[in-house]
């Protein structure tokens, strides 16, 4: 499997609200919606509140499972639920 940024064609810059749109739908086209993805935020407020702790007890726990292959676990940048906590 490629990485992300191997199959999608990103340009270095978007330079319009069609291209961002363009884009999201080439990313959700691409996803598999029978595979969920747990996302755990690893922005900077959410590191200093323990966030690479869970996403790594996260990341075990799906393997101890044995969900590797039924859901995607990623790390992503803050959410706008972590600026309300």
């Amino acid at each position: 499997m490629k990485a992300p940024s191997e199959s999608l064609k990103m340009p270095t810059r978007l330079s319009s609200p069609e291209q961002l749109e363009s884009l999201r739908k080439d990313i959700l086209s691409r996803r598999d919606s029978k595979r969920p993805i747990i996302t755990v935020c690893a922005g900077t407020g959410c590191q200093t509140y323990g966030a690479g702790d869970v996403y790594q007890d996260i990341v075990q726990e799906v393997k101890k499972q044995g969900l590797e292959t039924k859901l995607e676990v990623k790390a992503t940048g803050s959410t706008d639920s972590a600026r309300r906590a």
